[in-house]
């Protein structure tokens, strides 16, 4: 499993890198790397202002969950004059998978999503930027629930969707551009 990862995360990045981008920087959430969920993406220029930025995360956080695997693309326009400068709005989706046992209460499920988010970019040096972003969005979750209604753990029925208001790609990011 862990080998997929890392061989997609590589492919990902070969094919941004063969894209001929303008600007390309990998970076890391710091926010989610600190709650044990490791993050990895990628940020590429588009045009003069826009840039499509994209991140995966995965593992097993401290917020109460047994598995957290999600997917972010976002498209970003920068009002700072330039891609990957000073402040931007960002349209962006999520695409998830989840277990999670908040009590006596598990959550077993997938998430598709998207929303609106905005943020701030400023620079480090020459090459390292932070970005501070937060956004909301609506989410579609379907999952199955056991542990306070009559469902067996070994059955493979959704029994519980709906659509929520939630807190999206929210996080500060430490970027390197390499390209």
């Amino acid at each position: 499993m862990m080998n997929n990862r890392i061989i997609s995360t590589l492919v990902m990045l070969f094919m941004a890198i063969c894209m001929n981008a303008q600007r390309l920087a990998v970076n890391t959430n710091l926010l989610a790397d600190g709650l044990t969920t490791p993050s990895f993406g990628f940020e590429l220029t588009t045009g003069n202002v826009t840039t499509l930025h994209v991140s995966a995360m995965g593992g097993t956080p401290l917020i109460g969950a047994d598995r957290f695997l999600g997917v972010t693309p976002e498209f970003r326009y920068w009002f700072g004059g330039r891609a990957m400068y000073h402040h931007y709005i960002g349209l962006g989706a999520l695409a998830a998978s989840y277990k999670a046992t908040p009590g006596d209460v598990v959550h077993d499920g997938n998430a598709l999503g998207g929303g609106i988010t905005f943020g701030y970019a400023f620079n480090l040096g020459s090459r390292v930027t932070v970005n501070f972003h937060s956004g909301l969005g609506m989410v579609h979750y379907m999952e199955k629930r056991w542990g306070d209604i009559e469902t067996p753990e070994d059955s493979w029925e959704i029994n519980r969707s709906g659509n929520i208001f939630v807190p999206i790609n929210m996080g500060i990011t430490l970027s390197l551009i390499i390209k």
